[in-house]
């Protein structure tokens, strides 16, 4: 190996692991990876009724309302080479700490804007369909807590643990008894992992997809507008192989009266999207999410994900691949809401 390539990868690391240690620097101190001190992640709810406690909330986990930002950390990070060599990591760093700063992420972020008000009317769908099988969950506003997926995945124990006790403690003094999800990660979080780092009675937690999927005749009276009569289905790893999803999703779909059409891989054999550490392999991330994309694409032109990561993933080829990419709470806010919302197709 050459001097320069050597140099170049220890330059990598050492940039890598400053980049997580300022996302995870964020996490202990304000409960957010992005760091903000403003609130972002509540203002989805505004207008819907959606009470402030109870003994069953539901938990976004922030996941959906980061996508705007983590879409604008990969993109800084997939461009952040040419700097990086040429300014050395410590002073590239000092200059561009503000890529995980509220100013420089929130400005650069509304380029997003199509993502955000996708990811509004996610939730907006979620709460709709719930109401109609008689869930009214509340809802934790400016305190709905992120779900520390970030700390998880990079195998940080000692950050997840003393973030899953706050918590904890949070559920425990709103008395929250049953937690309904909206994404695989918080639900994995929560249902799977936090029993084993906290003390704290742990509420019931259960995905969005598991209630629905029980209530579809409930759906199926409420129903105002048409959906896609075909999509072609993509699993998300940790909801195929941590929560057993498969059969729920497909179950609740088909009783839109929505075909699902299968690619080669699917179910508990699901390709993956290229995520959940796309602000550190940027490279690696559109590699594998472009070829499941194609994958996806040589069976239909509408795609349906059900996680916000994967989402973020497949949907930004969109344009180049002529394809849409749906996530089940946007399906169901369209079957249920219709133009009430303003969706186009």
């Amino acid at each position: 190996m050459d001097c320069c390539t050597n140099l170049e990868m220890k330059r990598s690391k050492k940039f890598l692991s400053r980049v997580i240690s300022i996302l995870c620097d964020n996490t202990r101190k304000s409960g957010d990876p992005l760091g903000f001190r403003a609130k972002y992640w509540y203002h989805w709810a505004s207008g819907n009724n959606i009470p402030g406690k109870s003994e069953c909330i539901l938990f976004t986990g922030r996941m959906y309302q980061m996508l705007p930002y983590l879409l604008r950390i990969t993109d800084l990070m997939g461009s952040s080479k040419g700097l990086l060599s040429m300014w050395g990591v410590n002073k590239f760093l000092d200059v561009g700490k503000s890529y995980f700063g509220e100013i420089l992420l929130r400005g650069s972020a509304r380029k997003e804007k199509k993502i955000r008000e996708r990811a509004d009317k996610i939730l907006k769908g979620i709460v709709k369909a719930l109401s109609i099988t008689g869930q009214t969950p509340g809802y934790l506003f400016e305190e709905d807590p992120y779900s520390g997926a970030l700390l998880f995945d990079l195998g940080l124990e000692e950050d997840l643990k003393s973030h899953l006790e706050k918590i904890a403690e949070l559920l425990e003094r709103k008395g929250v008894k049953r937690i309904i999800t909206v994404d695989p990660h918080s639900t994995f979080i929560l249902r799977e992992i936090m029993p084993e780092y906290v003390k704290n009675p742990i509420p019931e937690v259960i995905h969005y997809i598991e209630i629905l999927s029980r209530k579809i005749e409930l759906l199926k009276r409420e129903g105002r507008r048409t959906v896609p009569e075909e999509l072609v289905i993509h699993d998300p790893c940790v909801g195929a192989r941590e929560l057993n999803l498969v059969n729920p999703v497909r179950d609740l779909v088909k009783g839109l009266g929505i075909s699902l059409k299968e690619p080669e891989n699917t179910g508990r054999n699901t390709a993956c999207c290229g995520g959940p550490v796309e602000y550190a392999f940027p490279e690696l991330t559109c590699q594998i999410s472009l070829m499941r994309v194609k994958e996806l694409k040589n069976v239909g032109d509408h795609i349906l994900v059900t996680c916000p990561i994967c989402l973020a993933n497949l949907s930004k080829y969109e344009e180049e691949l002529n394809i849409r990419v749906w996530d089940l709470g946007e399906i169901l806010c369209e079957y249920l809401l219709g133009d009430e919302n303003g969706i186009v197709s």
